[in-house]
């Protein structure tokens, strides 16, 4: 009877643990696939230097169903705010980039905001549950040891 109720008790353990793992890995994968993987050498080739031009007017074409659903005209705007973040860093979330579009219009706005935050989300959630992990592994280690001493059983594991 004991030895069933602690087999119960580490099963509810690992399936607590297993649950949320899988519950942090659906946010990271929402994250990691909002843009599409971009071979930022050959849109640099192909727009050159309009490469800032063509990034704003994508962006500006972007709503938020289009983000949310990775859509493949993001080339140039991937690339550039890539290259931006490498050049200023995290002040590139607040700087203000103007261009004008196809057909004229002046188009401006901190394009490169939402990506970079999605980005360091993305990063964050990942630490968080490679973390979880550790620390939960830990925790139902001793809890397992503790169980097993208490039901009389030899443990090897000190």
């Amino acid at each position: 009877m004991k030895k069933g109720a602690i087999f119960v008790a580490v099963v509810g353990l690992m399936v607590l643990q297993l649950s949320f793992m899988f519950y942090m890995n659906q946010f990271i994968v929402e994250y990691d696939t909002k843009y599409p993987v971009v071979d930022c050498n050959s849109v640099r080739q192909v727009y050159g230097t309009k490469m800032k031009d063509f990034a704003v007017v994508e962006w500006s074409h972007l709503d938020r169903e289009d983000r949310d659903s990775g859509t493949n005209s993001q080339g140039a705007y991937l690339c550039y705010c890539n290259d931006f973040y490498k050049e200023r860093g995290i002040m590139a979330t607040l700087t203000n980039v103007v261009s004008a579009s196809i057909k004229g219009k002046v188009v401006s706005g901190r394009i490169c905001a939402d990506l970079i935050e999605d980005i360091v989300i993305s990063l964050c959630l990942s630490v968080t549950l490679t973390t979880s992990i550790v620390v939960m592994n830990y925790v139902l280690r001793k809890i397992i040891i503790y169980l097993v001493e208490q039901s009389g059983s030899k443990t090897w594991s000190k």
